[in-house]
């Protein structure tokens, strides 16, 4: 997920996630990093379940070390048409691109192919 944020300000986005999914971690980049980059919230937008008690800071998500940021355990996104919801505030006081990576497994698919498009 790439996105825009102006100076100073927040941006919600809601991703889609497959059914079956399993995140494990999160990485995130910043075209600006001066004042902290940004920080972030992730929620499972379908259950309504936060994943962190407080925000998650730019470093933390990989900074200049670009380490993931691990979840204590996988999360599966177990219901159809799963969304995660993640609530982006941009420290910088300049506009900022920040890129959020998942990190999963997903479960290997047990449907049927249908050869009509």
């Amino acid at each position: 997920m790439n996105a825009v944020i102006l100076a100073q300000q927040s941006l919600e986005v809601k991703v889609d996630i497959m059914t079956g999914f399993h995140l494990m971690a999160v990485l995130g980049s910043a075209t600006t990093n001066t004042l902290g980059g940004f920080r972030t919230q992730f929620y499972d937008a379908i259950k309504k379940r936060r994943f962190h008690d407080r925000p998650v800071q730019f470093p933390q998500l990989g900074g200049a070390s670009a380490s993931p940021f691990f979840l204590r355990e996988p999360y599966q996104f177990d219901l159809p048409r799963s969304q995660m919801l993640l609530i982006l505030q941009n420290m910088e006081v300049v506009t900022n691109t920040v890129q959020i990576v998942l990190y999963g497994v997903a479960a290997p698919f047990q449907g049927t192919l249908s050869n009509e498009f």
